[in-house]
């Protein structure tokens, strides 16, 4: 009988520690995402600082922003069509 004693109290121990590592590891994740919010908002505070020193206007740099973007979801664009047209071809038979 006191073997079943002992692995109840084992067992209900081990799940106490998992229930505080489960605490500990969703308060870690708080403080991680808040650690990456400040990062980010330090960074672009720099930035800021930086095109206001030196009196750069905002649509301009708006306007590169966009070109970036647009030049990104072309470049992911591109291979997908390739593929596609690679495969197509592949099995067009003349």
């Amino acid at each position: 009988m006191s073997k079943v004693k002992k692995l109840e109290e084992r067992i209900a121990k081990r799940k106490e520690r998992i229930e505080k590592y489960t605490k500990a590891i969703k308060e870690e994740r708080k403080l991680l995402k808040k650690d990456e919010n400040t990062l980010a908002h330090v960074k672009y505070e720099d930035v800021l600082k930086k095109l206001m020193e030196n009196q750069v206007n905002p649509d301009d740099i708006l306007g590169k922003v966009d070109e970036v973007i647009e030049d990104e979801n072309e470049k992911e664009e591109s291979p997908e069509q390739n593929t596609h047209d690679n495969n197509f071809n592949r099995y067009n038979i003349d």
